[in-house]
Formats: C-alpha cells, structure tokens, sequence
C-alpha cells in the first residue's frame, strides 16, 4: 500500500510538467519536450511556430525531475 501510495504521489508531481507554461495546450508540449531533453532522450528544439521554454521554465522542469528522482529513491520504487 504504501508503495503504490509513493508511486501515485510521483506520477501526481510528474503531472506538474503539464503546467509549466501559461498556455494550457503549448505547456503540455513544452514541457514534456523540455523534461525529454533534460533525460537525454532528445533536444529541446521545437518546430516552428512553436519556441521551446524559458529558461526558468526549463529549471522548473529540472526540479520536478529532481523531485520525481529523490522521491523514486526514497521510496525504493
């Protein structure tokens, strides 16, 4: 129970990603594009006419990843 509890808590705090831009739709691409490049998975480019996200932005993603990470290791999930 308590394992399936850390898990939820970290797919709730992964959900954040999806509101990391003011603009519902374009956050959700930016941001799942921005935590890809912050994986190693691909680059942060976007195609046109779409910008990738600030670098505030990016920091943010960078410490709801961390998050997710130290959670995943407390929880031994």
């Amino acid at each position: 129970r308590a394992r399936v509890a850390a898990l939820q808590h970290k797919v709730e705090s992964l959900g954040r990603l999806y509101h990391i831009s003011q603009n519902a739709s374009l956050g959700v691409i930016q941001g799942i594009k921005a935590a890809l490049e912050e994986l190693g998975i691909c680059t942060g480019c976007m195609a046109a006419p779409y910008q990738p996200l600030s670098r505030t932005g990016r920091e943010q993603v960078r410490r709801i990843l961390d998050l997710a990470t130290e959670e995943r290791t407390i929880a031994g999930a």
